[in-house]
């Protein structure tokens, strides 16, 4: 008939299967996020790491406020003297000849006295105002952001104390049984830790993300290395308290 639409059996066809891939890839998700759930309460238990040995095992000696509490130190602890790294407030990004001035080498920023708040995880290209990831030169790192189980957020003294246990263990898992590369563990001020890695392959970063708000992380955060995150020696917002460093790579 005159302007019936006729099926096209190669269409159908790849319509099938790529409806077939969408359901199986919806299925593995959903799989790993019921597997890290079910299996989390033993990986806690098997990789306990009390905050006494979390200082003792790190190869810079925390017990110092340079250490603990010092923005440069931290910068030159994690970055090379040539790569240009942003510190500032979280707003301070966008424009031109106006922001410009929060990214600097990591040799430059070692002559500044105001530091922070937030850095980012990234390396930047030269020249940079705007903290978008198309000006992103290098994501060396990547920033686990424990902030409580099922994106539940701890508020008692009770539960921020677990909530710190079971953070640590996590971190001890990923470290020495996913043998990922640990360069830093930073107490917020608040309630969350942060955990700076090596960046994984992409692969393996995007089945961490899936299953991350199951094992206690912020998942937005994952990938996304433009994203800001707290220096050491920093006041809190919310609670005044510093954030300070627990746990730190030796410089590169």
């Amino acid at each position: 008939m005159l302007g019936e639409k006729t099926s096209d059996p190669v269409e159908k066809r790849q319509w099938r299967e790529r409806r077939a891939r969408e359901f199986q890839r919806d299925r593995d998700v959903t799989e790993l996020q019921e597997t890290a759930k079910a299996h989390r309460e033993k990986i806690i238990a098997r990789w306990e790491w009390d905050r006494a040995d979390v200082w003792e095992s790190s190869p810079q000696r925390i017990d110092c406020q340079l250490v603990e509490s010092g923005p440069q130190w931290f910068i030159s602890s994690l970055f090379p003297e040539n790569a240009t790294v942003w510190t500032g407030e979280v707003h301070e990004s966008g424009q031109e000849g106006i922001h410009g001035s929060r990214w600097k080498t990591g040799a430059e920023w070692q002559h500044e006295k105001r530091l922070g708040p937030m850095t980012t995880p990234a390396t930047w290209k030269t020249g940079t105002h705007s903290r978008m990831a198309e000006n992103i030169a290098g994501a060396p790192y990547v920033v686990l952001d424990f902030d409580g189980l099922d994106g539940r957020k701890p508020k008692t003294p009770e539960e921020i104390e677990l909530h710190t246990a079971t953070s640590l263990a996590l971190i001890r898992w990923i470290r020495e049984g996913l043998h990922w590369e640990l360069a830093a563990i930073l107490f917020t001020g608040s309630v969350s830790l942060h955990a700076w890695f090596r960046s994984p392959p992409q692969d393996v970063l995007e089945s961490l993300k899936i299953s991350a708000t199951e094992l206690g992380m912020d998942a937005g955060l994952i990938g996304h290395p433009e994203h800001p995150c707290r220096l050491p020696g920093q006041p809190h917002s919310k609670t005044g308290n510093l954030s300070r460093v627990l746990w730190l790579q030796n410089p590169i």
